[in-house]
């Protein structure tokens, strides 16, 4: 548990120095996306997506592409798009103002944990946990830049 909890500390931190250095920056794409850290989000996600339990997300987020949600026109193909990892999601929640209608809850990471759980991001108080992956989480796809 004191290595988890040290590992967690470490990433916030990590964090902090990027947020602190300048090198975070979000950008609103005029097509559905938002690229922040260097990463496309989908903007608005709350708007499309429900909650669903990990492999439900793990699996159906890889076959976004343009046109699958109200609004995101970014020529994606099905394959781009993919769930982010638990420090993606720690990272952008500075930012989860800059993705429009997002749910303020728990979003699924793809960062699993003790095999039958992955690691989750709260977006309303950037607090980190572990669910077990039958359970429902919202999640946010991301991709990278083309």
């Amino acid at each position: 548990m004191k290595r988890k909890s040290t590992a967690i500390l470490l990433t916030v931190f990590f964090c902090f120095l990027l947020l602190a250095s300048g090198a975070a920056s979000a950008k609103d794409n005029g097509d559905g996306t938002v690229t922040i850290n260097g990463l496309v989000w989908l903007k608005n996600s709350g708007s499309c997506l429900g909650s669903m339990t990990w492999d439900s997300a793990m699996s159906g987020v890889p076959y976004f592409k343009s046109g699958s949600c109200p609004g995101l026109k970014d020529n994606s193909q099905a394959g781009d798009w993919r769930l982010p990892t638990k420090d993606e999601l720690v990272a952008v929640y500075s930012h989860v103002g800059e993705l429009g209608t997002v749910w303020k809850d728990y979003h699924w990471s793809s960062t699993t944990a003790y095999g039958t759980s992955a690691y989750i991001v709260n977006l309303k108080n950037g607090g980190v946990s572990t669910f077990s992956k039958t359970s429902s989480q919202y999640s946010i796809p991301v991709r990278q830049p083309k």
